[in-house]
């Protein structure tokens, strides 16, 4: 359940290159690379900058939406040496992307955002809150597989909570 960022990651490496092959141990590197180290409880989520950096060393091409300029998911930590670390991770990942040369875009993201990425080849990964999914507030990622008129479509790598089987979490639509 803690790996939703590198399994998003990974389906979206696996749409743009069918020589990239994900396996569980990738999932746990991209993990460790990307983690936040802290959330509010049990093991830390990934940081948008974390997983555009993972995705950078395994050879791809990523930029990075952040709707805000201080440190992700901090709110949340009530432990003042938890938000330390938080911001440290936080700080450290800013410095890595601006050393690589990876785009950062400060501001909302919108459909149109999503579906032009799409349009251009790009497979967008999200990170939402699964309340209308499963009525829990925790943010989750998933992968952004397509769009119609009506709906986006995203893979949903941990499913178990809304589905039957693994493959009901192909194409979930959402309302758009």
């Amino acid at each position: 359940a803690f790996t939703c960022g590198p399994a998003a990651l990974m389906m979206a490496m696996r749409a743009i290159s069918t020589d990239y092959t994900p396996s569980l141990h990738e999932e746990l590197q991209i993990w460790r690379e990307a983690t936040t180290i802290f959330m509010t409880s049990g093991h830390g989520g990934c940081h948008p900058l974390g997983l555009a950096l993972a995705a950078r060393q395994r050879g791809f091409r990523a930029e990075t939406w952040i709707n805000q300029h201080q440190p992700l998911f901090v709110d949340g930590v009530r432990d003042a040496n938890k938000k330390r670390v938080i911001g440290m991770v936080h700080e450290d990942y800013l410095q890595q992307t601006k050393k690589q040369g990876l785009g950062i875009h400060y501001g909302d993201v919108s459909q149109g955002t999503l579906i032009q990425a799409l349009d251009n080849g790009a497979i967008p990964i999200v990170l939402i809150s699964t309340w209308r999914l499963d009525g829990k507030k925790a943010p989750h990622w998933v992968t952004v597989s397509g769009y119609d008129s009506e709906c986006l479509y995203v893979h949903d790598p941990d499913p178990e909570e809304i589905s039957q089987t693994p493959l009901d979490g192909q194409y979930l639509p959402i309302a758009r």
